[in-house]
């Protein structure tokens, strides 16, 4: 079997459902520019306390993140309103994966071991189940 057959279901399967896998990325993008806002106003919070976090969050960025984040509960309602959820609930993973990886980039830390190891098993996850010929 040539390397390229490996991958050929993946590539049927964007063709097919490009539309589907548009709009997760949509919400995958969402969620990852809110959340990234949302933790620049919450660092900046001195003092852990409720009076605190609510002065952060009303904040602009602060609302603006909690916006992304809302839209992107919304675009994911929709997407597995219209879609099967056992197909999109498994790559959800990646969006924890994406996060960790900017926040580490952000930061300047190297991702450890453990994170880079848990983040292959999310893309081999992620690659066998679109390969699996599971049907959107």
């Amino acid at each position: 079997m040539a390397f390229t057959d490996y991958f050929a279901p993946i590539k049927r399967v964007g063709q097919q459902h490009r539309g589907a896998i548009a709009t997760f990325g949509g919400s995958l993008g969402l969620l990852v520019a809110g959340e990234l806002c949302l933790r620049r106003v919450l660092l900046s919070v001195a003092t852990p306390s409720l009076a605190a976090l609510e002065l952060a969050l009303l904040q602009p960025l602060g609302v603006v993140g909690m916006g992304l984040v809302l839209a992107a509960i919304l675009v994911w309602a929709l997407l597995v309103s219209r879609y099967q959820l056992s197909f999109f609930y498994p790559l959800w993973g990646l969006a924890t994966l994406v996060l960790t990886l900017v926040y580490r980039i952000a930061s300047g830390e190297l991702p450890a071991p453990q994170t880079l190891f848990g983040a292959l098993l999310v893309i081999i996850g992620a690659v066998l189940l679109i390969r699996g010929g599971h049907s959107i």
